[in-house]
């Protein structure tokens, strides 16, 4: 399919393929963005294109097999986040001291947004290395990385560190 026969492609299907991705995410931003995934993968992909196959059914499958490998990696992310959560427990048997139990509350109260960030930096990675990870622009693991300090300063608060 060449570029023109794609633009044509695509303004057919719009309309479908915006209902579908709401289908899908249930959010109308989540499914802007899902949308917007779909149009660049299947231009990359348009050569793959066959002929005896629906434009729309096509462009449904790239957008269908986006939001699933998105939700994979979202489940990954999830149990590392998980997993880290815990594991940053004192590697000793003894129960965590008053003070350590309050930080690691408070970092399982964080958003879902800013826990990862915020568990990578405090394991030891770069701000660089936790973009390239998550596949995040710098700025952004940056400013979640400063909006989970927020969160963390006003849950301990008493403590004033």
């Amino acid at each position: 399919m060449n570029e023109e026969e794609f633009m044509q492609a695509l303004s057919e299907c719009e309309e479908a393929l915006m209902r579908f991705a709401l289908k899908l995410t249930g959010n109308i931003q989540e499914a802007e963005e899902l949308h917007q995934s779909t149009v660049y993968r299947a231009y990359i992909k348009r050569n793959t294109y066959k002929k005896d196959i629906s434009k729309r059914l096509w462009f449904m499958a790239i957008m269908r097999n986006i939001f699933i490998n998105q939700m994979r990696c979202d489940e990954r992310l999830r149990r590392y986040a998980e997993h880290s959560a815990y594991s940053m427990l004192p590697p000793s048997g003894d129960a965590p001291n008053g003070e350590m139990f309050d930080i690691l509350r408070a970092l399982r109260m964080l958003p879902r947004m800013y826990l990862l960030p915020m568990q990578m930096f405090l394991s030891g990675f770069r701000y660089n290395e936790i973009a390239e990870a998550l596949g995040l622009p710098l700025s952004t693991v940056k400013n979640r990385i400063h909006m989970a300090r927020k969160h963390l300063k006003n849950i301990l608060g008493p403590y004033d560190h």
